[in-house]
């Protein structure tokens, strides 16, 4: 997510355009099962092996993140952060897990403020609205903004039931489950300032076509002999005070999704808008996590899964900051 200036030409109407700490959890390897053959050769008396049952719960999570090192700009932008908030690693005995990615523009400073204190936050038990809308009041006057992608995933204390997955964001940082049954089922929607027009207009703001790309720009006063302004990509974001003030035309208000999981959730992908410069898809993402699980011998799977993912992106072509979390289920 960058920023840019453009020329306006102000006596013309702008083109609109429509329209720190977390513990692994890994999961041990299971003896299969075993039974002693009768010596007798009836089968009426040979003991029969008894069918292992299939797992049909989600227990606990592995945790695995990866970024890249090399930053486009001055200094890398990303940002993640990832805690285990109940103190328990199963979910039977209420575990409660919070991770989230972060993406950075016009500098890291407030992408380093979110990921300080954003957790401790929604930790506290805020809904993720009233979370966001504090996050955004303490950083007020910072005029570099971040956008970002938050999940928790939390143990239910009841024999059947299965955690609960809640996400947040804002802008277009995503979020995905991969299922083993096969399919990617999306969580997020990107927030694009064409789908706000109307509201980002009626704040004073208005929207420029950048080279195919549409961005946010504040409106000059007509006394103002400004001949450039700032552009955003982003129409949602923590920050980007200029563009707050006197109407916030650039809003820190997340869209929020809930569901149950189940044993067919396979793994959790959160992860900055850098990945889909390399791999334009969910369904490329997934295969770089698979195969980075499948070459794994640390015994860091998802953080394998995450890596790859990375590497995937670079090699890919990605230019910008990559980041990306993986939660991987574990059954029973």
């Amino acid at each position: 997510m960058f920023a840019t200036k453009a020329a306006i030409s102000l006596s013309q109407k702008p083109r609109g355009v429509a329209a720190v700490a977390f513990e692994h959890v890994h999961a041990a390897s299971g003896a299969g099962s075993c039974y002693r053959r009768s010596q007798s050769r009836s089968i009426e008396n040979a003991t029969m092996p008894r069918k292992k049952a299939k797992p049909t719960r989600i227990v606990k999570l592995d945790y695995g993140s990866a970024h890249t090192e090399k930053a486009r700009y001055a200094s890398r932008e990303d940002r993640h952060f990832s805690f285990n908030l109940g103190g328990a690693d199963d979910f039977r005995d209420g575990a409660f897990y919070l991770v989230g990615v972060i993406d950075g523009h016009r500098g890291a400073a407030c992408a380093e403020e979110v990921a300080r204190f954003l957790p401790s936050v929604i930790g506290s038990g805020s809904s993720f609205r009233d979370a966001f809308a504090h996050m955004d009041r303490v950083v007020r006057d910072e005029r570099s903004g971040a956008c970002c992608c938050v999940a928790t995933v939390k143990g239910v204390l009841l024999e059947d039931a299965q955690p609960t997955l809640d996400v947040a964001w804002l802008g277009d940082c995503r979020a995905f489950v991969a299922r083993r049954s096969g399919g990617v089922e999306r969580l997020t929607t990107d927030h694009s300032p064409d789908k706000e027009r109307e509201r980002i207009e009626a704040a004073g703001g208005m929207l420029v076509d950048d080279d195919g790309c549409v961005r946010v720009g504040v409106r000059p006063d007509d006394d103002d002999d400004a001949k450039t302004v700032d552009l955003l990509a982003a129409c949602r974001a923590f920050g980007d005070a200029d563009f707050k003030r006197p109407k916030p035309v650039v809003v820190a208000t997340p869209d929020v999704r809930t569901m149950q999981l189940d044993s067919d959730c396979e793994f959790i992908v959160l992860c900055t808008d850098g990945v889909y410069e390399g791999l334009p898809t969910d369904e490329r993402v997934v295969e770089a996590v698979r195969a980075g699980i499948a070459d794994d011998e640390s015994g860091q799977a998802a953080a394998a899964g995450a890596r790859a993912v990375v590497d995937a992106a670079v090699a890919g072509g990605a230019t910008d900051d990559v980041t990306c979390v993986v939660l991987r289920t574990v059954l029973e």
